[in-house]
Parts: structure tokens; C-alpha cells; sequence
């Protein structure tokens, strides 16, 4: 049999030298199409649910819908260490999915609980996004800095985010370093006592004036309640 093939490509040159031109441009044309990434997306053994609802506190955030999200995911036995993370008008709920289980069935068992979960959220509020934690290695990273103020920095990063936004070879274009602005207000105990004040009564006067919460109604077929009040009690809370 292999001396037969040995022969026939002996006696027909030509034929060998066709078939070895066609695998060549056949490998041409494979390279050419096949989808090729330099660092490609993993994705990971961990579960995020991301939602939000503006104009709400953290605290009304957390009894509105994360506490009974997390009740919900300690009952499904594929998933281990829930932690959350909640700030004004927004939450994510990141879990890890346990050694051997399927993510997928694991994914969609998350999604049933946040589907339970939307029909007594407000309808304006947009359903928690329940995914599969994927980590992408960044093709590159662009550092400004320079001898100004942060924010000034935050602005061009900004402006540069625009410029590369144009090109439609990119995405996930992402810029670092931004976080809310905080106040620091260091006080002088000695001096504070100068004037005869106690500490402590200055700082519960300075926590009276440092909260702002948005303040509003919302009434729902479901018959929820949820108010935020101006500095005072943080929030009124109403669920029946």
C-alpha cells in the first residue's frame, strides 16, 4: 500500500506539487479568517450582580432589594462567599461559584432568583444584570500624570476616553482612578474646648449637616413605600 503511494507520487510529479500549492493557499486563507486575540477573555469561577436606582441611599438600596437578593443566593449550594458591595444608587453582588459545578446552570439558577426579585422592585428600576465574572487582559494601558490637580487629570482621561472611542477596533475603554469626592475635616479638640463646646456635640452637629438624601415617592401595585428625608432620620421605610 505505501510502496503503491510511493510509487504513484514518484511517477506524478506534477500532481504532488499542485496538492502541496493547494494546502498552502488553503493555509493562507485559514490564517487570514481565524479569529485571533492576543489576550483573549477568561472567564472566571465567580458570579456579579449588578444593579442600581438612582437617587437612592445605600441604605435604602440594601433593604429594597440587596438583603433579599443575598437571602435567595445562600440557598443555592453551588455558590460560596457572598460579599456586596453597595453605594448611593448603585450595588454588586459578587460570588464565588464552587470547585466542579456547572456555571452555567449555576448562572441561571442566579438569574431565577433576581427574576423573583423584580416584581416588587419599582418599575422604573431598571433588573439587576446577573453574568458570569469574564477577566480581560487589557491590550494597553495609558498613565497621565502630571504636577496638577487630580481632577484636572480625571478631565484629560476623560477627553482621551472620547478621542479613542472613535476607533471601532476598541472597546471596553475604561479610565481609572475616579471616585467620589469626600470632604476630610480634621478638628482641634483643644480649640473646640477654648470655646467651651464639647467634642462630641460638634460632631454630631457637623453629621447633621453632612448627608444629603434624595426625598420622593414611590407607589408600585405591590404596595411599596420608600422615602428619603433631608439630613434627620436618613430614611423612612415602608414595605406591607
Amino acid at each position: 500500500m505505501i510502496r503503491n503511494f510511493i510509487q504513484f507520487s514518484i511517477e506524478k510529479p506534477l500532481l504532488n506539487h499542485i496538492l502541496l500549492l493547494f494546502i498552502f493557499m488553503l493555509s493562507i486563507f485559514a490564517y487570514i479568517n481565524i479569529p485571533k486575540e492576543i489576550f483573549p477573555p477568561t472567564q472566571m469561577d465567580k458570579i456579579s450582580i449588578a444593579g442600581g436606582y438612582a437617587g437612592t441611599s445605600a441604605d435604602i438600596l440594601d433593604k429594597m432589594v440587596v438583603q433579599t437578593i443575598e437571602e435567595d443566593l445562600q440557598n443555592i449550594n453551588e455558590l460560596e462567599s457572598i460579599k456586596t458591595s453597595i453605594k448611593n444608587g448603585s450595588f454588586t453582588i459578587k460570588a464565588d461559584i464552587k470547585t466542579g459545578s456547572n456555571n452555567i446552570s449555576v448562572l441561571n439558577d442566579v438569574k431565577d432568583v433576581v427574576s423573583s426579585v423584580v416584581k416588587d422592585l419599582p418599575s422604573d428600576m431598571s433588573e439587576p444584570l446577573a453574568k458570569i465574572i469574564t477577566h480581560d487582559f487589557p491590550l494597553t494601558l495609558i498613565a497621565l500624570s502630571g504636577d496638577v490637580d487630580k481632577r484636572v487629570l480625571l478631565q484629560r482621561a476623560n477627553e482621551l476616553k472620547s478621542e479613542l472611542a472613535k476607533f471601532k477596533d476598541l472597546t471596553n475603554i475604561g479610565v481609572r482612578g475616579d471616585s467620589d469626592e469626600e470632604l476630610d475635616i480634621r478638628l482641634n479638640n483643644e480649640k473646640i474646648k477654648a470655646y467651651g463646646l464639647q467634642p462630641s456635640l460638634v460632631v454630631n452637629a457637623i453629621k447633621n449637616i453632612s448627608s444629603i438624601f434624595p426625598v420622593g415617592t414611590i407607589k408600585e401595585k405591590s404596595h411599596h413605600l420608600y422615602i428619603s428625608t433631608y439630613n434627620g432620620d436618613k430614611y423612612y421605610y415602608r414595605y406591607w
